[in-house]
C-alpha cells in the first residue's frame, strides 16, 4: 500500500502519549486500538497526524455474533487544550447517514441549522451538546471549505479535530495525503489561531458545562430531565459536605459511586443461579457413578462459584463504598500525578490520578478516573489548587473525589 502523507510531514515511530491518548478519547474505542503507519508534523500549537489505525468490534448476539476488525485512516490535528467545544461531523452519503442527515439530532446532541447553506446541509449533518458555541466554529470560511472539500466524517473536543473518510477502510496513495491537506484547510482558521479556542470558550456567558444544562433545562423533555437527574450538581456534593455523618447523599452521586457494580451483582446472581440448578439437574437425571455427567456438573459448578464470588465481593465493594461515602472523613489533599492507564471504563481510558493528604502523610489515595475527572485533576494540579476527598479513616489508602464528578467543574 502507497502510504502517502503531505510533503512536510515526516514519520513517526511512535506518537507522543498525549497525542495518542487525545486521539484514542477522540476515537471512542478505549485502548484497544492498534495504531499502526503515523507521519506527523509540530506546529507552533501542537502536532498534525496522519495515521492507519484498526480495531476489533463485536456484533450480533448468539449465532449470529461475529467479531469483524475495523480499519481506518485519520487525520489527527492536536491542539492540547484549545478549548474547542465538542461537535460531530456526518458526511450525508450513504442509506445510514442520509437518514441521520433527516434527524433533528439527538436530546444530548443538537443539530446545528445554518439557513443559508442548504447546499451544505445535503452533505452534512453538524451536530453537539452545545450548539450556540459551536457555530461559533462554523464560520463562513470553515464553511465554505466543508463545501470545497470531499466528504469526510469527524469529530472534535478540547483537544483539537479528528477526521476520517469513507466507510471503515484505510485510504491509499495519494487519498491518504489528501485527507489531512483537506483537514488542515478547512479548519485552518481556527486551528492556527492561537486565541480561537478561547475565544470561543468566552464568547459565551459560563462554561461549556453551564450552556449544555441550560439547554437541557430549556429542553424540557424526558430526555432531557434524565441526563440532568444523572449529573453531579456542585449543590449536591456541596449539601453532602454540609451534613454530619451519617450523611445522606444525592442520588446522582450514589450512582457514581457505584458505578456499574449493580451490573456486576445482577451477572453473578444469573451465573450462580443458572449454573448451579443445571449441574446439580445433571447428576440427578444421569447415574451416580457416570464420570462424564460428573465433570460435566463440575465446569457448570465452576461457573455458579464464580458468581457466587462476583455477588459476594460486589455487595463487599458496594457496602465499602457506600460507607465512605456516608461515613468517610473530609481530608484536604494536593493533586500529584495524573497518568493515563491501560484500562478502559464505557470505552474512555481511565487515568489514575495521586492525592496527597495536607499535613497527612498517612493519606495516600489513588483513584482511577474518566475522561472529564482527569481533566479537572490536572487543571487543579497545574494550578497548584488543593482539593478534598472522602476517606475511609480506618483504611487511608480508599478515597473517593466528589469534586471530580461535578459537572461544573469541568473546564471548557
Amino acid at each position: 500500500m502507497n502510504l502517502d502523507a503531505p510533503a512536510d510531514y515526516k514519520e513517526l515511530q511512535q506518537l507522543p502519549e498525549f497525542t495518542r491518548i487525545a486521539m484514542l478519547n477522540l476515537l471512542g474505542q478505549g485502548t484497544g486500538v492498534d495504531i499502526h503507519e503515523t507521519q506527523g508534523k509540530v506546529t507552533p500549537l501542537g502536532l498534525d497526524v496522519i495515521a492507519d489505525v484498526s480495531w476489533e468490534e463485536t456484533h450480533g448476539t448468539g449465532k449470529d455474533r461475529r467479531t469483524v476488525t475495523i480499519h481506518r485512516t485519520l487525520a489527527f490535528m492536536h491542539r492540547p487544550e484549545f478549548k474547542l467545544p465538542r461537535f460531530e461531523l456526518t458526511n450525508a452519503e450513504g442509506i445510514l447517514s442520509k437518514w441521520i442527515h433527516k434527524g433533528s439530532g439527538t436530546t444530548d446532541m443538537a443539530k446545528l441549522q445554518f439557513p443559508d447553506r442548504t447546499e451544505l446541509h445535503k452533505r452534512y449533518t453538524i451536530t453537539s451538546p452545545i450548539p450556540d458555541s459551536c457555530r461559533l466554529v462554523f464560520t463562513d470560511a470553515v464553511l465554505d471549505g466543508l463545501e470545497k472539500h470531499d466528504g469526510m466524517d469527524g469529530i472534535a473536543n478540547h483537544n483539537g479535530v479528528l477526521t476520517w473518510r469513507g466507510d471503515d477502510r484505510l485510504l491509499d496513495g495519494a487519498n491518504r495525503a489528501q485527507l489531512a491537506i483537506d483537514t488542515k484547510a478547512i479548519f485552518t482558521s481556527i486551528l492556527d489561531d492561537p486565541d480561537a479556542g478561547q475565544q470561543i470558550a468566552d464568547a459565551m456567558p459560563g462554561s461549556y458545562a453551564d450552556e449544555m444544562m441550560a439547554r437541557l433545562e430549556a429542553d424540557g423533555s424526558k430526555k432531557a430531565m434524565q441526563l440532568l437527574e444523572a449529573m453531579v450538581r456542585r449543590e449536591h456534593v456541596e449539601h453532602l459536605a454540609s451534613q454530619a455523618p451519617p450523611r445522606v447523599p444525592d442520588s446522582s452521586i450514589v450512582k457514581r459511586t457505584l458505578g456499574m457494580n449493580t451490573a456486576v451483582i445482577v451477572t453473578g446472581v444469573l451465573l450462580a443461579g443458572i449454573a448451579f440448578p443445571v449441574s446439580i439437574t445433571g447428576l440427578v437425571l444421569y447415574p451416580l457413578f457416570s464420570w462424564p455427567a460428573w465433570w460435566i456438573a463440575l465446569a457448570i459448578s465452576l461457573i455458579g462459584i464464580t458468581g457466587s464470588f462476583m455477588i459476594i465481593f460486589g455487595i463487599r465493594w458496594r457496602k465499602r463504598r457506600l460507607w465512605i461515602l456516608t461515613r468517610g472523613q473530609w481530608i484536604e489533599t494536593r493533586i500529584l500525578s495524573v497518568d493515563a492507564t491501560n484500562s478502559t471504563s464505557n470505552k474512555e481510558i481511565l487515568h489514575e490520578v495521586s492525592f496527597q493528604g495536607v499535613g497527612r502523610d498517612d493519606v495516600n489515595v489513588k483513584i482511577s478516573l474518566g475522561t472529564d475527572p482527569s481533566r479537572i485533576a490536572r487543571t487543579m494540579m497545574y494550578n497548584e489548587e488543593t482539593t478534598h476527598i472522602l476517606v475511609d479513616p480506618d483504611h487511608p489508602d480508599r478515597g473517593i473525589w466528589l469534586h471530580g464528578w461535578v459537572v461544573e467543574n469541568i473546564p471548557d
